[in-house]
Protein backbone atom coordinates (compact mmCIF):
# COMPACT_ATOMS: atom_id res chain seq x y z
CA UNK A 1 0.00 0.00 0.00
CA UNK A 2 1.40 3.17 -0.90
CA UNK A 3 2.32 5.90 1.96
CA UNK A 4 -0.28 8.36 1.26
CA UNK A 5 -2.79 5.69 1.37
CA UNK A 6 -1.82 3.86 4.43
CA UNK A 7 -1.42 7.38 6.10
CA UNK A 8 -4.91 8.62 5.01
CA UNK A 9 -6.71 5.29 5.83
CA UNK A 10 -4.95 5.99 9.55
CA UNK A 11 -6.53 9.25 9.69
CA UNK A 12 -10.03 7.75 8.88
CA UNK A 13 -10.17 5.29 11.80
CA UNK A 14 -8.30 7.41 14.33
CA UNK A 15 -10.74 10.53 13.60
CA UNK A 16 -13.67 7.97 13.86
CA UNK A 17 -12.12 5.41 16.13
CA UNK A 18 -13.72 2.87 13.54
CA UNK A 19 -11.47 0.39 11.37
CA UNK A 20 -14.54 0.15 8.91
CA UNK A 21 -14.10 4.26 8.22
CA UNK A 22 -10.39 3.38 7.21
CA UNK A 23 -11.10 0.35 4.95
CA UNK A 24 -14.17 2.49 3.14
CA UNK A 25 -11.26 5.41 2.49
CA UNK A 26 -8.76 2.94 1.30
CA UNK A 27 -11.30 1.54 -1.07
CA UNK A 28 -12.42 4.71 -2.29
CA UNK A 29 -8.85 5.59 -2.98
CA UNK A 30 -7.79 2.67 -4.69
CA UNK A 31 -10.78 2.76 -7.49
CA UNK A 32 -9.65 6.37 -7.83
CA UNK A 33 -6.18 5.65 -8.68
CA UNK A 34 -7.65 2.88 -10.73
CA UNK A 35 -9.84 4.99 -12.94
CA UNK A 36 -7.18 7.87 -12.80
CA UNK A 37 -4.84 4.95 -14.57
CA UNK A 38 -7.40 4.16 -16.93
CA UNK A 39 -7.71 7.67 -18.11
CA UNK A 40 -3.98 7.52 -19.20
CA UNK A 41 -3.71 4.56 -19.97
CA UNK A 42 -3.50 4.77 -23.88
CA UNK A 43 -1.63 7.65 -23.94
CA UNK A 44 2.07 7.93 -24.95
CA UNK A 45 2.84 11.08 -23.64
CA UNK A 46 0.44 12.73 -21.27
CA UNK A 47 0.38 15.36 -17.91
CA UNK A 48 -2.11 15.26 -15.12
CA UNK A 49 -3.96 18.51 -14.51
CA UNK A 50 -6.99 19.33 -12.16
CA UNK A 51 -8.70 20.53 -15.35
CA UNK A 52 -8.11 19.47 -19.53
CA UNK A 53 -5.68 22.15 -20.41
CA UNK A 54 -6.06 20.81 -24.20
CA UNK A 55 -3.27 18.71 -25.92
CA UNK A 56 -1.91 16.13 -23.50
CA UNK A 57 -3.45 16.93 -20.47
CA UNK A 58 -5.76 14.56 -18.71
CA UNK A 59 -8.11 16.39 -16.38
CA UNK A 60 -8.92 14.85 -12.93
CA UNK A 61 -11.44 17.35 -11.20
CA UNK A 62 -14.94 17.64 -12.03
CA UNK A 63 -16.36 20.90 -11.13
CA UNK A 64 -19.63 20.30 -9.06
CA UNK A 65 -23.10 20.74 -10.73
CA UNK A 66 -27.16 20.66 -10.20
CA UNK A 67 -26.86 17.19 -11.95
CA UNK A 68 -25.20 13.75 -10.71
CA UNK A 69 -21.78 14.22 -9.03
CA UNK A 70 -18.69 12.21 -11.31
CA UNK A 71 -15.62 9.77 -8.98
CA UNK A 72 -13.72 13.04 -9.22
CA UNK A 73 -16.22 15.62 -8.31
CA UNK A 74 -14.85 17.86 -6.28
CA UNK A 75 -16.07 21.46 -4.66
CA UNK A 76 -13.38 24.22 -5.22
CA UNK A 77 -13.72 26.75 -3.27
CA UNK A 78 -13.59 27.00 0.83
CA UNK A 79 -16.85 28.49 1.44
CA UNK A 80 -18.39 25.35 -0.02
CA UNK A 81 -15.86 22.74 2.05
CA UNK A 82 -15.33 24.82 5.57
CA UNK A 83 -18.20 24.81 8.06
CA UNK A 84 -19.21 27.83 9.35
CA UNK A 85 -17.45 29.47 12.72
CA UNK A 86 -20.11 31.27 14.95
CA UNK A 87 -17.37 33.79 16.39
CA UNK A 88 -18.68 36.91 17.81
CA UNK A 89 -16.70 39.84 17.57
CA UNK A 90 -17.01 41.79 21.36
CA UNK A 91 -16.95 45.59 20.49
CA UNK A 92 -17.65 46.60 24.26
CA UNK A 93 -14.52 48.90 25.83
CA UNK A 94 -14.41 46.19 28.08
CA UNK A 95 -13.89 43.23 26.35
CA UNK A 96 -14.71 40.08 27.50
CA UNK A 97 -14.98 41.79 31.49
CA UNK A 98 -18.21 41.44 32.83
CA UNK A 99 -19.34 44.49 35.56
Amino acid sequence: MPLVFAKLTQRAENSTHDKLSGERVLSMLKSRRDEWLKRVHDQTEHRLAYQFEGGATVGLLEHPATGQWEMFTCLDSLRDVEGTADLVLDTRPTGLKVD
